[in-house]
């Protein structure tokens, strides 16, 4: 299975890139969420920028569910985060994610732009 989960270097900032894009089974997701979990739980506190790309996957309630409280909970060490490809009815959810967990989820088109945005912060 192709690493999904990792920090890549842009512009000389370590930015830990999620890649759940073209996911559909909720197992997956659920799964690669866990892991992108692990990893940010294992930083110090207010120090990871993220991207989460999610272009053409599928939210269902369950994975939504999942997510809001893995958000939530990796909090405390996230600094600014990013979500690409979605739009909709996802963008909506995406906002009710960022509420719950009391972070700012910024949504981009592409992850250069969210990168970009990213290391200015």
């Amino acid at each position: 299975m192709e690493q999904r989960i990792h920090f890549v270097d842009y512009k000389g900032k370590q930015i830990l890139l999620e890649d759940l894009s073209g996911i559909q089974d909720d197992d997956t997701l659920i799964e690669l969420i866990k892991q992108a979990q692990q990893v940010v739980k294992s930083q110090p506190p207010k120090s990871v920028l993220v991207v989460v790309d999610l272009t053409k996957s599928r939210l269902s309630p369950k994975v939504y569910q999942f997510s809001k409280t893995a958000t939530e909970e990796n909090s405390p060490h996230v600094k600014a985060s990013t979500i690409v490809g979605i739009g909709g009815i996802m963008d909506l959810l995406a906002k009710a994610v960022s509420a719950f967990a009391q972070r700012e989820l910024t949504s981009f088109d592409t992850r250069e732009e969210a990168m970009e945005w990213l290391i200015k912060q």
